[in-house]
């Protein structure tokens, strides 16, 4: 019945269920599964028992922060001294890309502001 755990004896053994999904609904699922921390398999019969009133899905689990390095440090003292992500990756020996996400996470903004695009004549 719905809304009732199932009994602790049932949990003991599992039944393999073969589903067939669109790709758009198992990319779906692989993208919540992601951010859950789990397998799709896992998550499906997560949702099954949830369904039935087993059991809620636990909330994802934040990634932790991590403590400023010396690149970061390195990545703060040249952003403030107004060199853009490309030259600082140029110094530090890492990708720009890798360097513009460190940046962000820093909480430090990019120090040349972006012309606007220019209307088509």
């Amino acid at each position: 019945m719905r809304g009732e755990p199932i009994s602790p004896a049932d949990d003991g053994a599992c039944i393999v269920v073969r589903a067939t999904l669109r790709p758009s609904t198992y990319k779906a699922f692989a993208r919540h599964a992601k951010e859950l921390h789990l397998e799709v398999g896992d998550l499906l019969s997560r949702l099954a028992d949830r369904a039935v009133g087993t059991a809620p899905l636990p909330a994802p689990t934040p990634t932790p922060e991590r403590p400023e390095d010396d690149i970061d440090a390195r990545i703060r003292h040249l952003n403030g001294a107004g060199l853009n992500d490309t030259e600082i990756a140029e110094q530090i020996g890492m990708s720009q890309a890798n360097t513009s996400m460190r940046r962000r996470r820093l909480g430090l903004q990019s120090p040349r502001t972006r012309r606007p695009k220019r209307k088509a004549a």
